[in-house]
């Protein structure tokens, strides 16, 4: 955008269109906070009978170790690696509901998600309910300016009100743990996944990663308005060579603990219970196969007592090219022959959790029999996965009230946090001769370039389920603000 003869105000115009995705309409959400009673299902009840039901108080009314402790003597091996599978929105069926399946995520049909945890909660055998996840990276319906602007502000609360928000709104729909915040530290201006964290100072980003986390999770992810934080990726996928995604990491490990890892360190003080490794190799080894930095900084050191998820099919991607045993998939690490080769290898590196491929679900049975990989192993796996699941209230509150549906999300109030974190977040870089603020005496005004009408992508990359006709473009608020 440009006023004639005033050529400043187009750096402002695509200042706005990349850092704000402002919104008017209004929509719904649905909370999943408490249990319906329209399908059989009593308050506080439990049609199996499962002991561990119905208490009081968000993490289950009682023990949470005796909990998972009596869950997993009671589950066979098949039901264990079910648990420790996380299928795709494209993959879940009821039928895999029914066998045991541990998570689901990008499912966003709270009618679809509703069912699925019905079918968990009903009829597998042991009721475990399903963990249903969302990359909620700056708003779930809400959408608020990106990670990258909101660290411009300098300012950890429009960070903390952002995710206070989205939290509200993911929850809503019965999602119970957001992959975020990406607190990746980047000084590579060619990655294009620098706009999803903080930027390239360690002590910013960790203030911000703390803040996200409060925002998710609050004091109590059982909470009906909160959902569990998954800081990703880690660790030092923000450097990679050339800027390419995916690319090998090659540092030191002086920079490694004083640039890369504190913001991770201040995610999990603040709370967070879950993490997402990463699909890059850090000097040779790849981040879903670390024993080092899963294992031994993150459990070990630093005393982190949830889970890890893997990333994309971050486990099948462990195997050497052309794929083998499955035939198909990707492949290109090339630490591992095979399948089961690549499964034993995330797991005893210690990642918890399968995103997408199904290796320690197809292989799993396999090594144990063949001693390659311990039932200790696994059985650990599980008691991190259950205990999360536990403390997020899934096992009080595992199904979404439809019926709550318009008031908890994008209401009045969130639309204005948003507007106010957008002008926070906004950076001037130039104002040659004055050019702003705009004069109300102003007889006409050029708005130049394909953003200037633009409604989609004003609400920035990982926009949630935010929609371009809630958008206010820049030629419209211009016309609104001088008629």
């Amino acid at each position: 955008m440009a006023i004639r003869k005033r050529p400043a105000i187009l750096a402002l115009a695509l200042v706005l269109s990349l850092l704000t995705g402002l919104v008017l309409a209004g929509a719904g959400g649905v909370f999943a906070g408490t249990r319906p009673t329209d399908r059989g299902v009593p308050r506080g009840g439990h049609p199996g009978g499962g002991w561990w039901h119905g208490g009081h108080g968000g993490h289950g009314g009682g023990d949470i170790n005796g909990k998972v402790n009596a869950l997993i003597g009671q589950m066979t091996t098949h039901e264990k690696l079910e648990q420790l599978t996380l299928s795709s929105d494209a993959q879940a069926t009821t039928e895999s509901a029914e066998e045991g399946l541990g998570s689901v995520f990008s499912l966003v049909d709270p009618q679809k998600i509703d069912e699925l945890q019905h079918a968990a909660v009903e009829n597998s055998r042991l009721h475990i309910p399903i963990l249903f996840a969302y990359d909620t990276i700056h708003g779930y319906r809400t959408i608020f300016p990106t990670p990258l602007a909101e660290a411009s502000s300098w300012d950890p609360a429009v960070a903390e009100t952002d995710d206070t928000i989205a939290a509200r709104e993911t929850a809503a729909v019965g999602i119970k743990q957001a992959y975020s915040p990406m607190v990746d530290i980047s000084h590579e201006p060619r990655w294009g996944r620098i706009v999803e964290g903080s930027g390239e100072d360690p002590y910013l980003g960790s203030v911000f990663a703390a803040a996200r986390v409060h925002g998710l999770q609050g004091d109590d992810p059982a909470a009906p308005d909160k959902v569990l934080a998954s800081p990703k990726h880690f660790v030092a996928y923000g450097q990679p060579e050339g800027g390419r995604e995916y690319n090998t990491t090659d540092m030191s490990g002086e920079r490694l603990w004083n640039m890369y890892l504190p913001p991770f360190k201040a995610a999990l003080d603040a709370g967070a219970e879950t993490v997402m490794c990463s699909f890059n190799a850090l000097n040779g080894v790849p981040g879903c196969a670390n024993h080092l930095t899963e294992t031994e900084i993150l459990k070990k050191k630093w005393g982190f007592k949830g889970f890890i998820e893997s990333d994309y099919t971050a486990v099948a991607e462990l195997r050497a090219c052309p794929p083998v045993e499955p035939n198909e998939g990707p492949c290109g690490h090339g630490i591992a022959a095979d399948g089961p080769e690549a499964a034993r290898a995330a797991l005893e590196a210690g990642t918890d959790s399968e995103m997408v491929s199904t290796n320690y679900l197809d292989f799993g049975e396999q090594l144990l029999e063949e001693g390659k990989l311990s039932m200790a192993r696994v059985n650990d796996a599980v008691r991190r996965i259950l205990t999360v699941k536990f403390k997020a209230g899934l096992f009080e509150h595992p199904y979404v009230n439809i019926a709550e549906i318009p008031e908890k999300t994008m209401q009045p109030e969130d639309v204005a946090a948003e507007r106010a974190a957008a002008s926070r977040s906004m950076v001037l870089l130039k104002n040659a001769n004055g050019a702003l603020p705009l004069s109300k005496g102003l007889k006409s005004v050029a708005v130049v370039g394909p953003l200037g009408n633009d409604k989609a992508d004003p609400l920035g990359p990982w926009s949630g389920q935010g929609k371009p006709e809630d958008v206010v473009t820049l030629k419209e608020g211009i016309e609104a603000a001088l008629p």
